[in-house]
């Protein structure tokens, strides 16, 4: 039985699983459980996600893939957002400057008495420290990868039974 299993990281937090020939004919149950496993990570990642404004929390979505090449089915499933943020608060950011209008606005959301000395103070520690990681979303996945694999495997047993 040929299940491979890889937590990938690239831009969007993804999890891969490929199937053989032989469970084909279940595809549909797959796709369902790969849906509810995107949902429950966005909800977990929400909840673990850093805030200020919300906005960040707001723009995190499920997905699913399907995909078939030759003998194979690669189903995927995670999390993602399209703040262009979000990639350097999921996994950190070495040592660089940030555009500073930017924070001013994060400031002044803040309630800062000065909001251009607070952003100045920010920009300045992020162009020396950077920032550090969160994996806010690789958690979620890491959290939820235990009920996915029970979830397969009551598919892969029904899927084995039915063949052999």
């Amino acid at each position: 039985m040929a299940v491979k299993w890889n937590l990938l990281k690239s831009g969007k937090n993804k999890i891969k699983v490929t199937l053989d020939r032989f469970i084909w004919d279940h595809q549909g149950a797959v796709r369902t459980v790969f849906h509810e496993y995107s949902i429950r990570t966005t909800r977990t990642a929400q909840i673990n996600a850093p805030t200020t404004t919300g906005a960040l929390r707001n723009s995190m979505f499920p997905f699913t893939r399907f995909k078939a090449r030759g003998n194979k089915r690669i189903f995927q499933g995670g999390v993602a957002s399209n703040k262009i943020y979000a990639k350097a608060m999921e996994e950190g950011m070495r040592p660089a400057n940030v555009p500073y209008y930017n924070l001013v606005d994060w400031a002044r959301m803040k309630g800062a008495e000065n909001p251009y000395a607070m952003a100045f103070s920010v920009k300045r520690r992020i162009s020396r420290q950077g920032l550090p990681k969160r994996d806010f979303m690789k958690k979620a996945l890491i959290r939820h990868k235990d009920w996915l694999k029970r979830k397969l495997s009551v598919i892969i047993e029904k899927a084995w039974k039915e063949r052999y």
